[in-house]
């Protein structure tokens, strides 16, 4: 039995202690990628095997997390990815004339990329190579189908075989053998599919083209156009992509509601890229006015009987697009209904240009790895992080090569993107290779430069150049207007008037349009910053009149809480509270400003408001419980103080336990708790009710020990007058008596004024007043 659980043990510390590191990958047009995201510092090392390659790496335990690599790459190059014999390495099993190479990035992942190496088939198949005798024994021995004679050139020659040839239809030496039997789970499994595909089918619910004899290159998703300069996969004979069943679907809803099923956009298969002039701006335009250039192209729009060619209307549409007409390319693309490999990379576009949704869009992410203008594109669409391994070489030699107003157009986008994802390097590289295009006073510089050197902690700077762009009349003003006030509020520093009052002003003349909201939110920050919360909350309040705006009411709430907790006057702070207190039950505040508000609040003894201020999540903190103790001790509730504080470690919970403990009338273990806190005073009042009179004359005051001694009450102190019978000797029994008597008057006055001495110092008042 111990040798058991000794197992057990020792198998679930060998799994906690397990690294956990994640293979990415990604395909290009001639290599297919994985990234291995080792630790910094891990040394490695790639030795080729018979059927591939194997890394070792330095790391005891890792733990291989290899579920998603063939998501984003086919099957061609790299076969098969697994953990080899040793306990620390990884094995690659590659396709024959694939050769590998690998660097290590600097944040330590390990870079290999798989290539393809030309293969010679003359070579292999050579009239005295095993192939080619091979393939002359079939061509003497079965005639049923013809074979031309250049699929195998050199071979026919040495036969002496006529150039048409003969191949059987089987070949019984020749042909692999088949498998065992599948497993009857995965038999029933397809059975149960098929059975379902058959109903709805019948039910007219999905459509299988090549049941009926149809080609599935005639389908739009698989068709494919040479003339486009597609990578080679797109370029072939209209087949379907591996693994990909050739059925449309239909739901019942739309069905019934008469609804086409339209998949998501996709812009490509498994793992590659769309050809680079699909995204190539910088050649769709030439130095011709724009006016010139979009003229000409809606001249040749249509042809004989008014006929549109797809080719002149997406040329058309990248024209649009490439002067920063968004919104016209893609009611262009809309209006001549442009094949979906067409239209795709315009609504793209388009949505970027006019800074619209791109959600509607899948596979985004994976294409920023690709070597072309695509990848710029990808990172701009995108706004969650990318996992995939960013090819930020290509983004900026294609930004570089733009038209130069058109890198005004998605400069600023573009350089707040990269410091989003950290690529602050590479953002200083686009902001160079736009100044080298931009007029010296450029306000767009201004903004790119403010961006990088708030990601960088040079945000005095940043205000500054900030504020000289705000104060101009350009383009790029309002934009650094809201920046502006954002910064300075995040900095709990106050918002000039003046910058307020534009914000207002601007807001107002943007009243009908969703871009006046933020400026709405500047106003009522800067109002707040300068104290001013009623009309704070006032100018808030006006955010939902503004369309398309409903998550910027309340964070604009939450900001403006976030200023009320920091209020210093305790009557501005309680007004402003209590004043819009019911709306911090509809907002969702971060914890710590919660929290902050319910602190003070209890505090200042409104306990009932403390409590309703906190809500279940801030509840469950150590932080609300505490708060929770507070208010059940103000309510003189021990037993549900005590039972918040459950649990909860630390000087203020154990001097609000000692305070629940003394309302439940336990002052001995109260008088511990205090003591542990170092609280004196209070220590002090719970030994007077546990009767702990060594605790009264270790940390009492003057006062208290004066009066432990003249009641004789610790240390065995002689009160005054005592010992008055031991100095009447030889006077007899009367003298005696009256020593005696003279001694217990002293001793009266003495506690008398021992206990007034007492009381003064606690402050009670006396009996006549």
């Amino acid at each position: 039995m111990i040798a058991r659980l000794f197992a057990i043990f020792m198998l679930i510390a060998t799994q906690l202690a397990a690294e956990p590191i994640l293979v990415r990958s990604g395909e290009h047009a001639d290599f297919s990628r994985l990234v291995v995201m080792t630790p910094t510092g891990t040394d490695w090392t790639l030795e080729r095997q018979a059927d591939g390659y194997r890394l070792d790496l330095d790391i005891e335990n890792p733990e291989f997390l290899l579920e998603q690599v063939f998501n984003l790459i086919p099957r061609t190059r790299v076969l098969d990815v697994s953990r080899s014999n040793r306990p620390s390495g990884l094995t690659f099993r590659t396709a024959d004339s694939v050769s590998a190479a690998a660097f290590q990035l600097s944040d330590g992942g390990i870079v290999l990329d798989f290539r393809s190496e030309p293969e010679d088939t003359h070579a292999k198949l050579a009239p005295e190579s095993e192939g080619g005798k091979l393939v002359q024994e079939i061509a003497r021995s079965y005639p049923s189908i013809a074979v031309h004679a250049d699929s195998f050139p050199g071979v026919w020659e040495a036969a002496g075989t006529p150039s048409v040839v003969t191949i059987p239809e089987a070949l019984p030496s020749v042909v692999p053998k088949l498998s065992e039997a599948p497993d009857a789970r995965l038999a029933e499994a397809e059975s149960n599919l098929l059975e379902q595909l058959g109903r709805a089918a019948a039910q007219g619910l999905i459509h299988l083209p090549l049941s009926s004899g149809e080609d599935a290159s005639a389908d739009p998703e698989f068709a494919s156009d040479p003339k486009d300069g597609m990578n080679d996969e797109e370029q072939g004979a209209g087949e379907a992509p591996a693994g990909h069943l050739a059925v449309k679907s239909l739901t019942a809803i739309d069905r019934d509601a008469g609804v086409e099923a339209r998949a998501m956009p996709q812009f490509v298969g498994a793992g590659s890229c769309p050809a680079e002039g699909s995204f190539d701006v910088a050649s769709w335009i030439d130095d011709e006015p724009a006016t010139a250039q979009i003229a000409a192209a809606r001249r040749d729009l249509y042809g004989e009987f008014d006929r549109t060619s797809p080719e002149d209307v997406v040329r058309l549409a990248r024209i649009h697009i490439a002067f920063g007409f968004g919104d016209e390319a893609r009611a262009l693309v809309e209006a001549f209904d442009l094949p979906e490999k067409d239209a795709l990379p315009i609504h793209l576009m388009a949505a970027v240009l006019s800074e619209g949704s791109t959600h509607e869009f899948t596979g985004l992410a994976q294409l920023s790895s690709c070597d072309g203008p695509v990848a710029l594109w990808a990172v701009l669409a995108t706004s969650e992080d990318i996992a995939t391994v960013i090819n930020f070489e290509a983004i900026k030699r294609t930004y570089s090569a733009l038209p130069s107003h058109f890198r005004g157009f998605i400069g600023e986008r573009l350089v707040q993107r990269l410091i989003g994802l950290g690529a602050k390097e590479e953002a200083r590289a686009i902001l160079a290779a736009f100044e080298r295009v931009a007029p010296a006073e450029s306000g767009a510089a201004d903004m790119m430069t403010a961006r990088i050197d708030l990601a960088t902690g040079a945000k005095d700077r940043a205000i500054d150049r900030l504020g000289h762009v705000a104060r101009t009349a350009e383009v790029e003003s309002p934009q650094a207007l809201l920046l502006l006030v954002e910064e300075i509020v995040a900095r709990h520093d106050v918002v000039e008037r003046h910058l307020t009052e534009t914000a207002a002003a601007l807001a107002f003349e943007l009243r009908k349009d969703q871009s006046g909201a933020p400026l709405q939110r500047a106003y009522a920050l800067g109002l707040g910053s300068a104290g001013d919360f009623e009309g704070a909350f006032g100018a808030a309040t006006v955010l939902p009149e503004f369309p398309d705006v409903e998550s910027l009411y309340p964070q604009t709430l939450a900001t403006l809480f976030e200023m009320v907790a920091r209020i210093e006057l305790d009557p501005l702070f309680l007004k402003t509270y209590f004043s819009h207190r019911e709306k911090i039950l509809r907002v969702s505040l971060k914890a710590d400003t919660r929290l902050k508000i319910a602190e003070r609040l209890v505090e200042l003894g409104f306990s009932a408001a403390a409590r309703d201020a906190l809500n279940a999540e801030t509840r469950a903190l150590g932080r609300g419980r505490r708060v929770l103790a507070q208010t059940a001790l103000a309510e003189k509730d021990g037993p549900a103080a005590l039972a918040y504080l459950s649990g909860l470690n630390g000087a203020a919970e154990d001097r609000l336990r000692a305070e629940a403990l003394m309302l439940l009338g336990d002052y001995s273990a109260a008088l511990e708790h205090f003591e542990q806190t170092g609280a004196r005073p209070e220590a002090v009042q719970a030994a007077w009710l546990a009767g702990n009179w060594g605790v009264i004359e270790e940390t009492g005051g003057a006062e208290e020990q004066e009066f432990l001694r003249a009641f004789e009450i610790a240390g065995g102190a002689t009160p005054p007058g005592s010992d008055m019978t031991s100095q009447a000797t030889g006077n007899g029994e009367d003298a005696a008596a009256l020593t005696r008597a003279r001694g217990l008057l002293r001793k009266s006055e003495a506690e008398r004024a021992a206990l007034d001495q007492l009381l003064r110092a606690l402050d009670v008042p006396d009996a006549g007043e």
